[in-house]
C-alpha cells in the first residue's frame, strides 16, 4: 500500500477547496492492482457516485501496450427475482444462490509508441474522486460525476495516434440454464451491443420477460461517445470478448497531447424498451462545476487530522470516500459495494444481515454523514413485506400476529438473495435496526420516527413472540444461535450474548418513537421489556470471569471476546460498575490471546470500537490497529492503496465502520454525555457529530485540549452535558462561567448555536 501526503497544487485536478486534510491525500499504485477484476475485494483505484461504481485496472508498467479498464457496477444490478419468496438465481426458477452481477466496462488501449517506458504513475484523490494515470507519454484522467451515472475520461498522448477503445458487458452466470427462459440452453442473462450513429452501446437485462409478473425486469446500458469534437471510428461487433466477458463493441479514437474526451454513461430502461434514450448530458463544463461542488459540501462536513498517525488520518478519510461513492440513492451497498466485477462475486455480493451490511454505517453517523444511511434505510423498509411473510409462515398464529422476521442475505426492493433463510440465527433483524438505532440517536427526527416506526413495531412483535420469561422474571432468547457459530439444525445456543447486548437498546428506541408517535401503551411495554433482558452468559478463564458467545451446550458457546457487550450498541461501557467493566475487558483479553493483532475474521469493523469503550489497554489497543492497517506481510489482512481494508475473512466494505473507533478515540457521546479526547493524548484536531444534536470541533497539542467549539442543529437537547476536559472547577462557555462539579458541566443550550467553551484557569484544580 502506498499512501503519500503531497503538495496539493502540484497534483489534485481541480485545486481551490476548502483547507481539509484529505486535500493533501493520494493514494499512489506502485504496481498494477492484483486483484481486478475480482470475486471479493478489489485492489484498484475506485470511483463512483454512491450507485455506480468503477474498479480501474490497468496493464503492468512494463507491459509494452498500456491498457486501462473502468469495470462498471451498480447498487440496482442484480439477478431479477422469481417465485412467491423471490428467491434469486441467476434469473433462474431453481433455488441455488446468486445476487447481485457484474455489468460490463470499458477498457482503452494506447499505441505502443506513446506508452515505451516501462515505468508510470496511478494516483487517486478522494477529495474530489478523481484518477489519474501516466505511461510514457500516455495519460488519463478519470472521474465519476458526483450525482450522475457517467464516467468522463480525458486521454493524453505525446505521440498523436488512435487508442483502441473496447465496451463489454459480461456473458453468463453460474446454476443450469432455465429451458423456460434460454431457448438455446443459455445460462446467459440477456445482453445487447450495437453501435448507436457515434456511439457504442452494451446492454445487459437483470433477468427475463417472464419474470415481469413479479419484479420489474430492466436493461441496464453502458454507452460510450467522445465530446468536445472526439469522433469515433472504425466500429466492430464481437460476440465473445473473453473469458468471462461477453459481446462488446470496439472503436478507435484519435489521440494527441491535446486532451481527447471520452463518456460512458449507464442508463436504465424498462424491459419492453431495449433500447437507450437519446443522450441528454447535461454541459460537460457544468457537470464539473456541479462534481466540485458535492464533493466540497462533503468534506465540509467532518475531518479528523492525527499528525502522529497518518495512517490513521489516511484510513479515515479514505473510508469516508469508500462510503460516500457506495451508499447514496435508493439501493443499498453490499459485501463489496458497487464494485461488482465478477458473476461469482462472494457470498452473492448481498446484503447479509448478520453484521456485514450494517458494519457499514457504524461510524457514518459520527462522521455526520447522515444521508449516506438512506439507501440502507431504504432497503430494510422495502424488504418488511417479504419479512412479514417469513414470520407469517415460521411463526403462525394470534400470538405473532404482526411481526417481522428477517432472512440473512437479501437484496433491495424486497428481495431474498438465498434460500438458506434466517440460517438459523433470529439476531438478522435486530442488526438490520442497528442503522435506524444510530440515525435516531443522532438525529431525533420525528419525520425519521413515523417512516421507521412500523419496521420497529413489527421485530418488536417478534420478540414479544419468541423470548420466554423465566423463573429469574428475566426475558430470554430460549432457542437461537450464536452469531456464525451453528447451523440451521446444529446444537441449540440459548441466550446469544450478541443479542442481549442489542435487545435493551432496540425496545428503548422502539419506546422512544412509540412515545413521539401517539402510541403510550406501546411506550411503557416496551420501556419495560428494555429493563428485563437477560444477564450475559459467563465462564471462567484463568480464573476469572468472561462473557461467552451463549448459554447453551457445545464448544461453540464456549468463552470469546464479548466485544458486542459494549458494541454497536451494547450496555457496558466507561460509566458501568467496576464488576462489569472486568468482566468485559477480560473477556477482550481473551479474544486477542485467541486471535493476536484482533486478525479474526469478522472483527475489525467491531473489536478496536468495543475494546476503546471500557478502555481496555488503551495504548497497546492503537498499536495493535497501526500494525493491522500498515501490515504488509498478510495479504488476508491488509489495507489496499484503495483504502478498502481486506479483513481476514475476505469481505471489505463493512471495514469502513471501524471510523468508529477512530471517532471513539477523539468524541464519544454514547453514553448521554460528552467526552473530548477521550483516547487521544497527542496532538489532534477534529469536526465530528455527537448525539444529541451536536456538532463538536476541537483541536489538542501534546499537553492539553486547546481549543473546543460545539454547535447545536435544529433539533438538539436542551443543554449540553460533557466531562470536562481540563482540570479546572470552572469553564467560561460564551464567556460565562459554569462550575464543574465530580469532572462535568451542563449549560443550556439553544438550536442553531455555538459556544465556545475556554478554561478558566484561575481554578485550577
Amino acid at each position: 500500500m502506498a499512501m503519500a501526503l503531497v503538495a496539493l497544487a502540484a497534483l489534485l485536478p481541480w485545486p481551490g477547496l476548502a483547507a481539509q486534510p484529505v486535500e493533501q491525500m493520494v493514494s499512489r499504485w506502485r504496481k498494477a492492482p492484483q486483484h481486478v477484476p475480482s470475486t471479493h475485494v478489489p485492489d484498484g483505484p475506485l470511483l463512483g457516485n454512491g450507485q455506480m461504481g468503477i474498479t480501474v485496472g490497468f496493464s503492468e508498467w512494463d507491459v509494452l501496450d498500456a491498457k486501462v479498464a473502468f469495470h462498471v457496477g451498480h447498487n440496482a444490478f442484480f439477478a431479477a427475482p422469481t417465485g412467491n419468496w423471490k428467491i434469486s438465481s441467476c434469473g433462474y426458477t431453481d433455488l441455488t444462490r446468486a445476487g447481485r452481477k457484474a455489468l460490463g466496462g470499458l477498457s482503452v488501449s494506447f499505441p505502443a509508441s506513446a506508452s515505451t517506458k516501462p515505468a508510470g504513475s496511478a494516483e487517486l484523490f478522494p477529495a474530489n474522486g478523481s484518477f489519474v494515470w501516466s505511461k510514457g507519454g500516455a495519460g488519463i484522467h478519470a472521474w465519476v460525476h458526483a450525482a450522475e451515472d457517467v464516467l468522463i475520461l480525458n486521454l493524453t498522448s505525446s505521440v498523436p495516434g488512435r487508442a483502441k477503445l473496447v465496451l463489454w458487458t459480461y456473458n453468463g452466470c453460474s446454476g443450469p440454464p432455465n429451458p423456460t427462459a434460454a431457448r438455446n440452453t443459455t445460462d446467459a442473462l440477456p445482453t445487447q451491443a450495437q453501435q448507436i450513429g457515434s456511439t457504442l452501446h452494451v446492454a445487459r437485462a437483470n433477468g427475463w420477460e417472464y419474470q415481469l409478473q413479479a419484479y420489474e425486469v430492466q436493461w441496464f446500458h453502458l454507452l460510450t461517445a467522445g465530446e468536445a469534437g472526439a469522433r469515433l471510428v472504425n466500429f466492430s461487433f464481437t460476440s465473445q470478448c473473453g473469458a468471462v466477458e461477453g459481446p462488446c463493441m470496439t472503436a478507435e479514437v484519435e489521440v494527441s497531447p491535446h486532451a481527447t474526451m471520452l463518456t460512458l454513461e449507464l442508463q436504465k430502461s424498462s424491459w419492453k424498451k431495449p433500447m437507450p434514450e437519446p443522450r441528454a448530458l447535461s454541459d460537460l463544463s457544468e457537470l464539473e462545476r456541479s462534481h466540485v461542488q458535492i464533493w466540497r459540501h462533503f468534506w465540509a462536513k467532518s475531518f479528523i487530522n492525527l499528525p502522529d498517525s497518518q495512517i490513521t488520518t489516511f484510513y479515515w478519510h479514505m473510508s469516508q470516500y469508500l462510503l460516500r461513492i457506495s451508499s447514496t440513492g435508493y439501493a443499498s451497498p453490499g459485501l463489496f459495494g458497487p464494485f461488482v466485477n465478477d458473476d461469482q462475486v462472494g457470498w452473492m455480493g448481498d446484503l447479509t444481515l448478520n453484521y456485514n451490511a450494517e458494519a457499514s454505517y457504524y461510524g457514518a453517523a459520527s462522521s455526520n454523514h447522515l444521508e449516506l444511511f438512506e439507501p440502507y434505510l431504504q432497503t430494510i423498509l422495502d424488504y418488511l413485506p417479504s419479512a412479514r411473510l417469513m414470520a407469517d409462515s415460521q411463526y403462525p398464529g394470534s400470538a405473532c400476529a404482526g411481526a417481522l422476521y428477517f432472512a440473512g442475505h437479501i437484496l433491495p426492493f424486497g428481495v431474498t438473495s438465498s434460500s438458506n433463510g434466517d440460517m438459523g440465527q433470529k439476531q438478522m433483524g435486530l442488526f438490520a435496526s442497528v442503522p435506524f438505532i444510530l440515525y435516531w440517536r443522532y438525529t431525533r427526527d420525528p419525520n425519521f420516527a413515523q417512516r421507521a416506526f412500523p419496521f420497529f413495531e413489527g421485530l418488536a412483535r417478534f420478540w414479544e413472540c419468541v423470548l420466554v420469561e423465566e423463573q429469574d422474571g428475566l426475558l430470554h432468547d430460549a432457542q437461537d444461535c450464536a452469531e456464525e457459530l451453528c447451523s440451521p439444525d446444529g446444537v441449540n445456543q440459548k441466550d446469544p450474548t450478541v443479542v442481549l447486548s442489542m435487545l435493551p437498546a432496540f425496545f428503548r428506541t422502539a419506546g422512544e418513537l412509540a412515545a413521539l408517535l401517539g402510541h403510550p401503551e406501546s411506550q411503557r411495554r416496551w420501556a419495560a421489556h428494555a429493563r428485563r433482558i437477560a444477564a450475559y452468559p459467563t465462564a471462567r478463564w484463568r480464573g476469572k470471569d468472561v462473557l461467552r458467545n451463549s448459554a447453551g451446550q457445545g464448544e461453540e458457546s464456549g468463552p470469546t471476546g464479548g466485544q458486542f457487550a459494549s458494541f454497536p450498541l451494547g450496555t457496558v461501557s466507561l460509566s458501568s460498575s467496576a464488576t462489569s467493566l472486568e468482566v468485559v475487558r477480560q473477556s477482550l483479553e481473551h479474544f486477542f490471546d485467541i486471535w493476536p493483532g484482533g486478525k479474526q475474521g469478522n472483527s475489525f469493523c467491531s473489536i478496536f470500537a468495543a475494546a476503546n469503550r471500557v478502555a481496555w489497554r488503551p495504548a497497546h489497543l492503537f498499536q495493535l490497529w497501526e500494525s493491522y492497517l500498515k501490515n504488509q506481510s498478510d495479504p488476508d489482512c491488509i489495507m489496499y492503496p484503495n483504502g478498502m481494508v481486506l479483513g481476514c475473512g475476505g469481505t471489505g466494505l463493512e471495514n469502513v465502520g471501524a471510523t468508529a473507533y477512530v471517532n471513539e478515540l477523539l468524541l464519544q457521546s454514547h453514553e448521554g454525555f460528552l467526552r473530548i479526547f477521550p483516547g487521544w493524548n497527542s496532538t489532534g484536531s477534529f469536526h465530528l457529530r455527537a448525539e444529541g444534536g451536536f456538532e463538536v470541533m476541537a483541536e489538542r497539542d501534546a499537553a492539553e485540549v486547546t481549543s473546543l467549539s460545539i454547535h447545536t442543529l435544529q433539533r438538539c437537547s436542551s443543554s449540553c452535558r460533557l466531562r470536562s476536559p481540563w482540570k479546572v472547577s470552572h469553564v467560561r462557555v460564551n464567556g460565562h462561567m459554569w462550575p464543574v462539579t465530580d469532572g462535568e458541566l451542563e449549560f443550556p443550550v439553544a438550536p442553531r448555536t455555538s459556544y465556545e467553551l475556554q478554561p478558566d484557569r484561575r481554578f485550577w484544580v
